[in-house]
């Protein structure tokens, strides 16, 4: 099965906090596809070192910017159609709307969205 993983970015909490579930998924004999707006080489080279593979993509942490934010969801879902992608696993804000738009134009078929803690505002 081929997974993407949909982030806002390749910060070293990434690397933290979903690096147990990037490896089962590997393990369990997936293909996984980490998308992200910022890789640096060394976190480009941690997830080649995970056996996942790094996708860049194009993504406004902040900000309404309604033009770009269509422009980028669809380049999303063609990079997606063109992986074949069987599942999407989107967190943060951002990602998990605009990646779940994208996935559902790409007709990929399993969708997950995943928003945590309080957001911006709370912090």
């Amino acid at each position: 099965m081929k997974v993407a993983l949909i982030s806002q970015n390749a910060s070293p909490g990434l690397m933290i906090f979903r690096k147990d579930f990037i490896e089962y998924l590997v393990l369990a004999g997936h293909d996984v596809f980490l998308f992200a707006i910022d890789y640096s080489e060394l976190t480009r080279s941690l997830v080649e070192d995970m056996g996942a593979i790094a996708v860049d993509y194009s993504l406004s942490k902040t900000g309404i910017t309604p033009f770009k934010d269509i422009k980028d969801t669809w380049l999303l879902s063609r990079k997606l159609k063109e992986l074949k992608v069987d599942v999407t696993f989107s967190f943060f804000i951002k990602p998990s709307i605009y990646g779940t738009i994208a996935a559902k134009i790409a007709s990929v078929p399993r969708r997950i969205a995943m928003l945590e803690g309080l957001g911006y505002i709370h912090s």
